[in-house]
């Protein structure tokens, strides 16, 4: 045989066999994640979702809606997922072909069905397409579509879907008045326009004057507007959260300005108000004592901030251990660093946190009541960050995904998706390598000869 021919040969075996070695064996990463109350959700690389802790409405969308909660992270019945978020029991999650799927409680609609049936799959919410970005409300939710207007469903009653009433819809309405919107917040019903401009409706907002300034007089609090309208003087805004008792945000300086009730002091600036009545404070509240944030999170009563050196700190209420810092029951009046770091993103639900870390791994702390720590273990809490258990790394990553539940008249998600064992994979990559060897050792040897 041509000398040429060999060596090509050679080469050809080589590339084969490094080319059939399973890359994808671990490729399975962690791209978002998300804190329900009780519950907590993941996004990976590769659309799929996987959930852990309270199930009880069927909010995992795992196909049950069993009251043990889930202690280890299973994986939700839907593919080609982009993004998700997590409300109250309830869950959203957008595929990458613009549509929005839910799974959960739908007493309030937030399902986008009328029959007010909770589901424990992802059922697709009507009336919605080409939306880029969603949010989850506690009992309602927010999409932002690609034409710049915003639009929401499920409960009305304070006004949270801006559209002039406080009827609760199963059909997503537009919010009014509002266009060329970038960016939304659905647990407040903020939203952020192109020229950096605040928007806010529903009665997460500051005391105002009828032209839109913040008229500064602390102690008073307006219950809803039903329809939006600028937040004047505050602008460039990157991140903003509420929990309904107080309200957060990061400006492009990494600054971060607060303003609410501060019972507990979740404001953060240094003070706190135990009193039967607490004040409302309507004028935002610079934290001095925080800088370079990237992100800010609320959870119940308290507050946590991810600075862009990948540190998170937090403060207000710690009964239940949701500050991660190795303490429970104080009150933290001013951000305290927690002790964790290298994090790319943060998340808080009612009495604890996740975090996402640089590394690809997930953290957890808090309250475990319901599960939410996904390490397997239930009731508790854990007061310092402990890594959650991840399926999807496991070295058995062979799942198919199918949808058994009566989808009469529903629209479910019905993927299949099967992904191969990588121990499979691995003993056919080690076949094809071993056969390449022979093969090289063979031509070697015989060249030898010849010589």
């Amino acid at each position: 045989m041509n000398k040429d021919i060999k060596i090509m040969l050679i080469l050809i075996f080589t590339v084969i066999a490094l080319a059939s070695f399973p890359s994808y064996a671990n490729s399975q990463k962690v791209v978002s994640i998300s804190a329900g109350m009780v519950h907590n959700m993941v996004l990976l690389d590769d659309g799929t979702v996987w959930g852990w802790g309270s199930n009880d409405e069927g909010q995992l969308g795992i196909g049950n809606n069993l009251l043990t909660p889930v202690s280890i992270p299973a994986q939700a019945k839907i593919a080609n997922v982009t993004e998700i978020s997590t409300g109250l029991m309830h869950s959203l999650a957008l595929k990458d072909d613009g549509t929005v799927w839910a799974a959960g409680d739908n007493r309030y609609y937030q399902l986008g069905r009328a029959d007010l049936k909770n589901s424990s799959v992802f059922l697709q919410v009507d009336g919605l397409t080409n939306i880029t970005e969603i949010s989850a409300g506690a009992k309602h939710n927010i999409a932002l579509r690609t034409d710049g207007t915003v639009w929401s469903w499920g409960a009305n009653d304070h006004g949270q879907l801006g559209d002039g009433t406080l009827v609760n819809s199963a059909t997503p309405v537009r919010v009014l008045g509002l266009e060329n919107i970038i960016a939304v917040c659905g647990s407040g019903e903020f939203a952020i326009k192109d020229d950096g401009s605040v928007w806010t409706w529903g009665d997460t907002v500051l005391d105002v004057d009828t032209s839109g300034h913040v008229k500064g007089d602390a102690g008073t609090y307006v219950n809803c507007k039903t329809t939006p309208f600028q937040l004047n003087g505050i602008k460039n805004i990157t991140s903003i959260d509420t929990d309904g008792s107080h309200t957060i945000l990061v400006d492009a300086n990494g600054t971060a300005w607060t303003w609410g009730f501060d019972e507990y002091g979740q404001l953060g600036d240094g003070t706190n108000y135990m009193a039967p009545n607490p004040p409302f404070v309507s004028v935002p509240i610079k934290l001095s004592n925080l800088d370079n944030v990237k992100a800010v999170i609320t959870g119940s009563f308290y507050s946590l901030a991810l600075k862009s050196d990948g540190s998170v700190w937090a403060w207000g209420s710690n009964d239940g251990g949701q500050h991660g810092d190795g303490t429970i029951g104080d009150i933290k009046s001013t951000p305290t660093y927690t002790g964790l770091d290298h994090v790319e993103e943060i998340s808080a639900g009612s009495l604890g946190g996740i975090a996402l870390k640089d590394d690809n791994t997930v953290y957890s702390w808090g309250g475990n009541g319901g599960g939410q720590l996904g390490n397997g273990s239930i009731g508790g809490h854990q007061l310092s960050p402990i890594q959650v258990i991840e399926p999807w790394k496991t070295s058995d990553n062979s799942t198919t995904i199918t949808n058994n539940s009566d989808t009469s008249s529903i629209n479910s998600d019905t993927s299949s998706i099967h992904y191969p064992s990588n121990d499979i994979m691995y003993l056919v990559a080690g076949i094809v390598l071993l056969f390449s060897v022979i093969v090289v050792i063979y031509f070697v040897a015989k060249s030898s000869r010849k010589r």
